[in-house]
């Protein structure tokens, strides 16, 4: 793509509110067949919380105030009702961990 995209992350259709979980990388060019190409990586890194069942994270790149594409992920959080919960030991923390999926649009 262009120079000018840039990559916004959104939480259920609303900015992401809290951007130090958010890393963009610079973009980097390349000619393939006499055309300049860019390469740009967005990452969006949280802890998960069972709060976050049915919440769905959109990555959305834009070049100026045009939208030129979005890929979205759906967390969905898995009953624990029969499940064996797994705990770990961390900095004297006790982490509870429980088994996810996410499903991608």
């Amino acid at each position: 793509g262009p120079a000018s995209l840039q990559a916004v992350w959104k939480r259920n259709d609303e900015d992401y509110p809290y951007p130090n979980n958010i890393t963009n990388s610079n973009p980097s060019s390349s000619v393939v067949s006499g055309c300049n190409t860019y390469i740009y990586s967005s990452e969006l890194k949280f802890y998960l919380e069972e709060s976050d069942n049915g919440n769905t994270y959109i990555c959305v790149v834009t070049e100026g105030n045009n939208e030129r594409s979005r890929k979205m992920f759906t967390i969905e959080v898995i009953s624990t009702v029969t499940l064996v919960l797994l705990f770990s030991m961390s900095n004297g923390k006790c982490d509870e961990t429980r088994p996810f999926s996410i499903r991608t649009d």
